[in-house]
């Protein structure tokens, strides 16, 4: 039973978090959404740095990028739908590096790419092509 309750407050920042998702959607988001077109795996511009791009299940793709803030850091996961970045979650990132609160964070991670992805990773390469090209719509 406490380890029940422990794993259920280890996980509750977690899920107030994307449980308060589209509150906190309601800010200025669009802005560092805007680098998401431009910038490759691993490049930061400001606030915001893409950790890698893969496709979607329906064939989108999508974006896993940290948003630094004064707060603290998100990590971020977002689709391109026809006209711009929707982002579908955001994750904290641990303030600490307990080996409980990683692997929870490594969880979601994982679990919020595998909502939506059968992991197709996009290509360096490719990434490169989207950019040059300025179009991340399916083909």
């Amino acid at each position: 039973m406490t380890a029940i309750i422990s794993t259920a407050v280890g996980i509750a920042p977690f899920v107030a978090v994307y449980l308060g998702m589209s509150a906190f959607l309601g800010m200025n988001l669009q802005d560092p959404l805007d680098a998401l077109d431009e910038l490759a795996s691993g490049e930061r511009f400001e606030d915001v740095q893409v950790v890698r791009s893969y496709r979607s299940r329906d064939g989108r793709y999508c974006r896993e990028f940290r948003l630094f803030e004064e707060t603290g850091v998100r990590r971020c996961f977002a689709c391109r739908n026809t006209e711009a970045w929707e982002v579908y979650r955001m994750i904290p990132e641990p303030a600490n590096d307990d080996a409980t609160s990683v692997s929870l964070f490594d969880q979601s991670v994982e679990i919020a790419i595998s909502d939506v992805s059968d992991g197709a990773i996009v290509s360096p390469t490719a990434e490169r092509n989207l950019i040059e090209s300025g179009s991340w719509q399916p083909n």
